[in-house]
């Protein structure tokens, strides 16, 4: 195997294999997995909850990834939904490797060091997110929209049909029209820009609600920072994603540098480049909240390689077979199998005690067993993070959920006062009849010790991670 081949091969096998050994996590994509199945079950869109015990706003949601998840998860299960997700990280990684092209030699360049930082760097969304499947359309309309010369009409009608479909799959679509205003504000503005704008304003509103989906990508994000949601907080060091963000603030220090660098060498062509580029727009998002931090870095390999390396020499490689990179990259594709979700069943002592797992903690398994063998349908009192993985597999409400746009400040806070043990938790219980409570034993300790007091609620199911209480009868 000559070593371009064995480059290509590390480039797609890695990021899979190491996504494929995390456990399933499923998060807040069970929830959409279930409003698709209402979809394909009803012949119509879900536009009111039917999950949650709380009053709840009208829903607004990209329906396209909903049904395209219903439809993998009615013969695959959440295990095919999973795989689903490692195709999408094989897309992205075949729209990277066409992005190198233009290089003979890519691999003998530093840009394996920045397609590391781009994996490691994005690896929040690769998990079981429905973001990674709105970086697709990211990536493509970023080739598009990354040329130096005017776009054509056809370019123009490419960017409209990435962005019909962008906006029915995940609410990152309004990146496009600011990828493509800061394109043309930072360049010569012409009427052709102008009418491209239009036009994806226009072709936004071609989904199920309309003008409406403005409303869900703002006050999500409104809503999300309120109530300080991780993900949606500042990048930094102190919290869960504290090395993400040391990846990017070094992305940033590069790309600063960089740009100071073709200042001074006075490559003013490039350097005009890399600041019209829709990825400084991208750099600058990814202080706003730790979420907006992947968005440069799906970017970043097109981005390198059609600014920043495209004009140098082109290095001669010598095609030689090598018996060890044949043997490293069949090492890598049983790796690849042994992680499989189907397998990991059965290769449990072949892997690393951290990476046996098919599923993460946010799926309460034998709690959904026990709830589903119940005989009444009462409602349960959930701890947020299994709200969404409960509404798809298993049959009775449940309190809240990971769509913090449908629910209200009030009922928000009735959440808080119960997780929190704060004064009141009991009579929240009595005024929605929550005769169950599932909650994460590592977070709600006060509520739990509060729970074993009183005399009328028992522990039925207990593992490392959760406890279920049930009212007695």
């Amino acid at each position: 195997m000559n070593k371009q081949k064995f480059y290509t091969w590390l480039f797609y096998l890695l990021p899979v294999m190491y996504f494929l050994s995390l456990p399933i996590t499923t998060g807040d994509l069970s929830v959409w997995i279930a409003q698709g199945k209402y979809i394909l079950l009803h012949g119509e869109i879900l536009r009111h909850d039917i999950y949650s015990v709380l009053p709840t706003k009208p829903l607004i949601y990209p329906v396209g990834t909903c049904v395209l998840y219903a439809l993998i998860y009615s013969f695959s299960g959440l295990i095919g939904v999973s795989l689903f997700h490692k195709l999408i990280i094989l897309i992205l990684s075949h729209l990277w490797l066409g992005s190198l092209k233009k290089l003979q030699n890519p691999w003998a360049k530093p840009t394996l060091l920045v397609i590391f930082i781009a994996w490691f760097g994005s690896s929040m969304f690769w998990i079981e997110r429905p973001a990674l499947l709105g970086m697709v359309p990211l990536v493509l309309s970023f080739l598009i929209l990354q040329k130096n010369e005017d776009l054509s009409w056809k370019e123009i009608i490419h960017l409209n049909l990435i962005n019909i479909a962008w906006v029915n799959i995940h609410g990152t679509w309004p990146l496009l029209m600011v990828m493509y205003g800061w394109r043309g504000f930072s360049k010569k503005i012409k009427w052709q820009h102008a009418v491209a704008i239009l036009s994806l304003l226009l072709t936004s509103l071609i989904n199920p609600f309309g003008y409406k989906i403005y409303q869900y990508v703002f006050e999500t994000a409104a809503v999300s920072q309120f109530r300080h949601i991780d993900e949606w907080a500042k990048p930094n060091f102190f919290g869960p994603y504290a090395s993400q963000s040391l990846i990017y603030f070094i992305l940033v220090f590069l790309f600063f540098g960089l740009v100071l660098f073709l200042i001074k060498q006075k490559k003013i062509a490039t350097f005009k480049s890399t600041i019209t580029s829709p990825f400084l727009i991208l750099l600058v998002l990814g202080f706003l909240n730790v979420r907006n931090t992947a968005l440069a870095f799906y970017v970043l390999i097109p981005f390198a390689t059609n600014f920043i390396w495209v004009n140098e020499k082109q290095v001669e490689v010598k095609e030689k077979k090598s018996t060890v990179n044949i043997v490293i990259v069949g090492f890598l594709l049983f790796c690849t199998f042994l992680f499989l979700p189907m397998i990991k069943p059965y290769s449990q002592d072949l892997l690393p005690e951290n990476k046996r797992a098919v599923f993460d903690s946010s799926a309460p398994l034998l709690a959904r067993d026990y709830l589903n063998q119940t005989k009444d349908s009462e409602p349960l009192f959930n701890d947020w993070e299994y709200g969404s993985f409960l509404i798809l597999e298993q049959k009775h409400k449940i309190f809240i959920d990971t769509r913090n746009i449908i629910y209200g400040q009030n009922e928000f806070s009735e959440y808080l006062t119960v997780v929190e043990a704060k004064n009141g938790w009991e009579n929240i219980l009595v005024k929605y009849k929550i005769k169950y409570v599932l909650l994460n034993r590592k977070l709600r300790s006060k509520l739990i010790e509060n729970l074993n007091a009183t005399s009328i609620w028992k522990s039925v199911v207990v593992d490392n991670e959760i406890i279920l209480f049930k009212k007695k009868d």
